[in-house]
């Protein structure tokens, strides 16, 4: 009997390995795909408003993809911390840059959506929440960006509670309104 449960825990860090490498394999061509994206764009010759908000989401698709690529080979906590900020960052600006380029590219004339400068307010509040965490003490951050083992502070408290609530409620909300809106253009 255990034997069978060493082999049933030998077999589960197997599945482990192989699934964190497939995420980062997946990641990875995720990323290339996108910078190939991002070149190809760019190089267009007409239209360079509409191949450059489409550059503009593929560099977000990438900094989506940049921590699960890159991330399990970094060990430095302040890496860590910026591989983070540049998920949330990425994943708060992708879909509004996707809508930009879908109302660019079916609107006639050339006039920006009015109010266009609402679509950057969370991916700025983004930005805010990550300048807030250099303000941590370093054991917060290893404590909430690493498996460490420790206390948080309250403010490392707060933070990690608002950095939840944005990363999963606030950032989910926001993907369903804009799908619902690339949709109904």
């Amino acid at each position: 009997m255990r034997r069978r449960n060493w082999c049933l825990k030998a077999n589960d860090r197997l599945l482990m390995f192989y699934s964190d490498t497939l995420s980062t394999l997946l990641s990875a061509m995720s990323m290339t795909t996108a910078l190939i994206g991002i070149a190809m764009s760019l190089t267009q010759a007409h239209h360079k408003t509409l191949f450059g908000i489409l550059a503009a989401f593929f560099a977000a698709i990438v900094a989506t993809e940049l921590g699960d690529a890159v991330g399990p080979s970094v060990s430095r906590l302040g890496l860590l911390v910026l591989l983070e900020a540049v998920w949330i960052i990425g994943a708060t600006a992708s879909l509004p840059l996707w809508w930009l380029y879908i109302w660019r590219l079916t609107d006639d004339g050339r006039n920006w959506p009015r109010r266009a400068w609402l679509h950057a307010v969370l991916p700025a509040l983004s930005v805010l929440l990550f300048a807030s965490v250099f303000v941590l003490p370093q054991s917060d951050q290893r404590f909430l960006f690493t498996d460490a083992d420790g206390t948080l502070s309250p403010r490392g408290f707060v933070f990690g509670v608002t950095y939840e609530i944005f990363g999963l409620l606030v950032v989910t909300v926001q993907w369903l309104f804009y799908l619902i809106l690339s949709s109904l253009r």
